[in-house]
């Protein structure tokens, strides 16, 4: 590792050598983790260029001493030597010279979540921010829980650890790591996970820890000089070159390739005017590609404007594609109407009530997830109250285990899909898997993009009806949460994970006039009489101008007084007066049940078709 480390050279972005965007490969960093761990301080000491929103910029920010929004930063490497040969066939990195990490820093107080998940779905690697003292704590453990739903790489930085006594350190270092690695055994990401001490913002040594805020509001520019790559101590960051290696060794670099096809899909998360220009909407590229001069949409507002020019990071350019992170100003428009929201190609984007997702439970929810209840409904940005109904295969030879794709978008994204010709029931909760310790993967690269190590589990449909509209990317991944739990309880949120299958914007809805969901209806009858110890007749079943071809072969269940119960199955019918022959699946050899058989009662479970889930477009939400 020492010697790595001087393979590292950060730089801020006034270097000549930057002036070409294309030889400058893009990765978003999210970088999340529970209150006062450190987070923006990290972000801080990495940094070389600052943006909207950067280090707690906001007044209430700073004056409450936490991260309210999403931040934004970045810092720029020169490709370093051995990286590059560690992925000798990636298209984009052998014609950059350059890696700009844009780092995505997440609030980490629970009343927050909605923000952390909107900012997890646009980053491609997780930092998790650690405080080397309490470890893992309640937002912690949700951001796990995220980072196994969205992620396939994690790196942990355990923060603060100037605060233990130098003689000690590198023994508390050693023994919290075990602490760390036992936790995340049982994670996808497994015990060996790549764990960095660092001190972000070291303090010498004996001396408290606290938390400054500043009392003016300085300009971007002046905080940027300020505090980029800088310490509030003055003491140098501890670890920081160290972290930036772990990062380049365990990162999946994601692999950019847009086509003339793909729409353009911009996450916006920022949006303010600037005076004499026009409004500036800050946020990333989700696919496809603009170019300045272009028109895009903003299908919120119902509006179209015009790209008048584009920033990454305060450089203009003239275009930029998926992955990005950019700045796009137009002209006249209110910044007040689209504080967050989706910008895209004109008419390519249109909104939806309901949603018909796969959908898998996330084993760290301990309550039930059951049917027609209603939970928060996470799609980029964007949370509404939703109502779920769930439903699955009623073949389990039909049953497999789901993968969700992060890369919904793109070519690599799973094309879901849902069979028509089968039957489907309702259950009443959606089962979760048992977490179990993870063995480590040799080749991290032949897991499934969104596989989760949790073991199999069946596949599990829904049915979400959302209190309003909202405008969905087609196979969104979504998260549902009960986000209105008492925040200071110590349990997870985050119910189940999902990816849309269909954006039911249509009435009615066809996939749901096809589906065949079925539900059990019981139906009573008598024994007619006994022919012999396996042979039956059987009457009051049916209405005589029943089509009782339709039940030959079914399985009934023969029930007497004391609570006896016979299995057999409809082997025909028996006259014209509705009555049918009944094979019994076992002889009955005792005299005294054989005696009793002729008062028994015949029950059928058939199954009607349902039409719960083609009525739900007219639920009203309460």
């Amino acid at each position: 590792m020492e010697s790595l480390t001087s393979t590292i050279e950060r730089m801020d972005n006034t270097s000549s050598e930057l002036s070409d965007p294309q030889k400058i490969m893009n990765i978003n960093l999210g970088v999340l983790g529970h209150i006062d761990s450190g987070k923006t301080s990290l972000c801080r000491a990495l940094s070389t260029i600052a943006s909207t929103s950067a280090f707690d910029k906001s007044t209430q920010s700073r004056t409450r001493g936490i991260t309210l929004d999403l931040g934004f930063s970045a810092f720029i490497i020169r490709i370093p030597d051995w990286f590059r040969s560690l992925h000798p066939t990636h298209p984009q990195l052998q014609s950059c010279a350059f890696i700009q990490f844009t780092l995505v820093d997440c609030p980490g107080h629970a009343s927050l979540m909605k923000t952390i998940i909107g900012g997890a779905s646009i980053i491609d690697m997780m930092m998790l921010v650690v405080d080397a003292q309490k470890l893992v704590q309640t937002q912690t453990a949700e951001c796990i829980v995220l980072g196994e739903l969205l992620m396939d790489r994690l790196v942990v930085a355990m923060n603060k650890v100037d605060m233990f006594a130098s003689e000690e350190r590198d023994k508390m270092i050693e023994q919290q790591g075990k602490k760390l690695r036992t936790r995340f055994a049982f994670t996808r990401f497994g015990e060996n996970i790549p764990i960095i001490p660092v001190a972000a913002n070291p303090k010498p040594e004996g001396a408290p820890e606290e938390k400054k805020a500043l009392e003016e509001d300085p300009t971007l520019e002046e905080y940027k000089a300020a505090v980029c790559g800088q310490t509030e101590s003055g003491e140098p960051p501890i670890g920081v070159d160290e972290l930036i290696i772990a990062i380049l060794k365990h990162i999946k670099l994601p692999v950019r390739q847009v086509k003339a096809s793909d729409p353009f899909m911009f996450s916006i998360d920022h949006c303010f005017q600037i005076k004499g220009q026009g409004t500036v909407m800050t946020g990333t590229v989700l696919s496809g590609q603009v170019k300045v001069g272009d028109n895009i949409e903003l299908p919120i507002l119902k509006q179209e404007k015009r790209v008048k020019s584009m920033q990454m990071f305060r450089k203009p350019v003239q275009s930029a594609r998926q992955g990005d992170r950019l700045g796009i100003c137009v002209a006249q428009l209110d910044a007040a109407l689209i504080e967050r929201g989706i910008a895209t190609t004109p008419h390519s984007l249109h909104s939806t009530d309901l949603i018909l997702a796969i959908v898998k439970k996330i084993p760290y929810f301990t309550e039930p997830v059951k049917n027609k209840s209603k939970f928060h409904i996470t799609i980029g940005h964007q949370t509404v109250i939703g109502y779920c109904l769930f439903f699955t295969a009623v073949n389990t030879t039909y049953q497999q285990q789901v993968q969700f794709s992060k890369a919904a978008l793109s070519e690599q994204g799973l094309q879901l899909g849902i069979e028509s010709e089968i039957d489907y029931q309702f259950v009443d909760e959606v089962k979760g898997a048992k977490l179990v310790k993870q063995q480590v993967v040799a080749k991290e690269e032949q897991k499934g993009a969104g596989e989760a190590a949790i073991g199999n589990i069946p596949v599990y449909y829904a049915a979400i009806k959302l209190e309003r509209e909202i405008f969905v990317q087609p196979q969104s991944l979504l998260i549902a949460s009960k986000l209105d739990k008492d925040i200071a309880a110590k349990q997870c949120r985050l119910a189940f994970q999902g990816q849309a299958i269909s954006l039911c914007n249509e009435s009615p809805v066809p996939i749901f006039e096809k589906l065949k969901i079925v539900k059990e209806k019981l139906k009573i009858g008598k024994v007619d009489r006994v022919t012999d110890a396996r042979n039956l007749i059987i009457r009051d079943l049916f209405q005589k101008e029943t089509s009782q071809e339709l039940f030959l072969n079914k399985p009934v269940t023969i029930t007497l007084p004391e609570g006896i119960s016979l299995p057999g199955t409809i082997i025909g019918t028996f006259g014209k007066s509705g009555k049918q022959k009944v094979y019994l699946k076992d002889e009955v050899t005792d005299a005294a049940v054989l005696e009793k058989l002729a008062q028994g009662e015949v029950e059928l479970k058939i199954r009607v078709l349902s039409k719960e889930v083609a009525k739900i477009r007219n639920i009203k939400q309460h």
